[in-house]
């Protein structure tokens, strides 16, 4: 049998972005997002003998500010880790980066991994993934990763 630790949350199919290798699904004119109480009720209702982390993805979980840095605090005071997948649109600069990076990193992230490739780049420019990396290496606990 396989059982799974990780808890995926695709919190959006809105994608701000247009890129070529996006599924069709996620486009800027999709605007689905899931409800932030059911978001709450998924985590409250997972078995922490089973699951270690819970992971927000979908086409930018930075889209939701504060909302995301609730889901974060509120996932970490349950007792997971937690992993957040970003395509790092925000981080036009390092004090961009220092600014949304800050308070999720407060909340208690354990994993930051950024999706980029080069047909991202027209939209988000490879300094942007940069930015965010260089800012996160300043905690310490915060793993980090870039998918290419």
């Amino acid at each position: 049998m396989i059982i799974p630790n990780t808890f995926e949350i695709y919190l959006s199919n809105t994608n701000h972005l247009a890129c070529a290798n996006c599924c069709f699904l996620w486009k800027p004119e999709v605007r689905v997002s899931l409800d932030h109480t059911q978001v709450l009720d998924a985590i409250n209702a997972l078995d922490l003998t089973r699951v270690e982390m819970v992971s927000f993805v979908g086409k930018d979980p930075f889209l939701l500010g504060a909302q995301l840095v609730e889901l974060v605090r509120h996932a970490r005071n349950r007792g997971f880790s937690i992993k957040i997948v970003t395509n790092a649109y925000f981080a036009i600069n390092l004090a961009a980066a220092q600014s949304h990076l800050a308070p999720l990193a407060e909340a208690g992230i354990s994993e930051l991994s950024m999706d980029w490739d080069d047909s991202c780049e027209k939209f988000t420019p490879l300094d942007r993934i940069k930015n965010l990396f260089t800012v996160a290496r300043n905690y310490p606990n915060i793993i980090t990763s870039i998918a290419m």
